[in-house]
């Protein structure tokens, strides 16, 4: 399926370029978009937000940016793959795929990853 591929080729691409997956896929998390949310925090309660966040998974990720509110921050949650809807497994994939071309890894061929892609969104 889609998301097995996903993790058998990003096993490649972080062996041929030696980083772990880990940072790879959460990257790439960050590159699609349509997978966050902003929200406005008290400074105080902003650290625990982000930790809890991070139990739900390896792409369950935060950034911080400078709120115009006195004592807030504005938080961006992003989402792991297990919640993606079709069009952003899709464009998970396609990056994936396009770096494992760039660094002469073989993958299947469009219209087989299409076809993954597809069954992902049925459950």
């Amino acid at each position: 399926d889609a998301n097995a591929y996903f993790w058998k080729l990003l096993d490649e691409l972080s062996e041929k370029i030696n980083l772990p997956k880990s940072e790879i896929y959460r990257r790439y998390i960050k590159e699609i978009g349509g997978v966050s949310t902003v929200i406005c925090v008290k400074e105080k309660y902003a650290d625990k937000l982000c930790d809890n966040w991070a139990r739900n998974g390896i792409g369950w990720q935060t950034d911080r940016t400078e709120s115009k509110l006195s004592g807030c921050v504005n938080i961006i949650l992003y989402y792991g793959s297990s919640t993606y809807d079709t069009a952003q497994m899709n464009r998970l994939i396609d990056l994936l795929v396009e770096d494992c071309r760039v660094q002469g890894i073989d993958t299947r061929p469009k219209d087989e990853i299409d076809e993954m892609i597809e069954k992902w969104g049925q459950k």
